[in-house]
C-alpha cells in the first residue's frame, strides 16, 4: 500500500462503498464519528498509504493502514491543478475542495496546506464518491452537487482542484 492507482477504477467498485460507515471500511479501528474520514475512505478505497495513516492513530498497526490527511494525498499527486484546468479526457481523478488561500503555487505545481476546511473525493465520469462526515457514510453525487455542498459548508471562497498519480 503506497501508490495511487486509478487505472481500472469502475463505478461498480466505488458503488460497493455507498452507504457504508467507516467502521465497515477500516480494519485499523479509526472509526470515531467525530473525526473527518474523507481522505481515510478514499485511501482505503484506492489502497493509498502515504503520510499519516489510520494505524498510526489507533496504535494497533503503527505504520500501516490508509492515509488520513487530504493535504498529504493532494501533495503526493504528480498532476494537480484547478478543476477547470483539468484535461476533459481525464475520466478519473481525485477531486479536492478547500479555501483558495489554502493552496499555494510553488514553481510549477500547487501545494495544499493543512487546515481543517478541506475535503477529497474520487471522481469518475462526472460522479464523485466521498465520505459525508455529516451523514457518516459514503455517498455519490454529481460534481455540481459536490461543489455546492462545500460552498454551503465552507463559504464562497473555496477552490475546486483535481489530482492524479499513476503508479504502476
Amino acid at each position: 500500500m503506497s501508490g495511487l492507482d486509478l487505472k481500472g477504477l469502475t463505478a461498480e467498485k466505488l458503488s460497493a462503498f455507498e452507504g457504508k460507515n467507516i467502521a465497515l471500511i477500516c480494519d485499523s479501528g479509526l472509526t470515531d464519528a467525530s473525526l473527518n474520514h474523507c481522505a481515510h475512505f478514499v485511501c482505503h478505497a484506492l489502497d493509498v498509504g502515504i503520510g499519516m495513516k489510520c494505524g498510526d492513530m489507533t496504535f494497533k498497526t503503527r505504520g500501516k493502514g490508509a492515509s488520513i490527511r487530504v493535504d498529504d494525498v493532494f501533495n503526493y499527486c504528480i498532476l494537480r491543478g484547478e478543476w477547470d484546468d483539468k484535461n476533459s479526457s481525464m475520466e478519473s481523478c481525485l477531486i479536492f475542495v478547500t479555501p483558495e488561500n489554502n493552496v499555494k503555487s510553488k514553481t510549477d505545481h500547487l501545494i495544499m496546506g493543512n487546515i481543517s476546511k478541506k475535503h477529497i473525493g474520487i471522481h469518475l465520469n462526472g460522479k464523485v464518491w466521498h465520505y459525508s462526515n455529516g451523514k457518516d457514510k459514503v455517498i455519490c453525487e454529481s460534481v455540481a452537487d459536490f461543489k455546492n455542498r462545500f460552498y454551503r459548508n465552507y463559504g464562497s471562497d473555496i477552490g475546486l482542484y483535481y489530482g492524479y498519480r499513476q503508479d504502476i
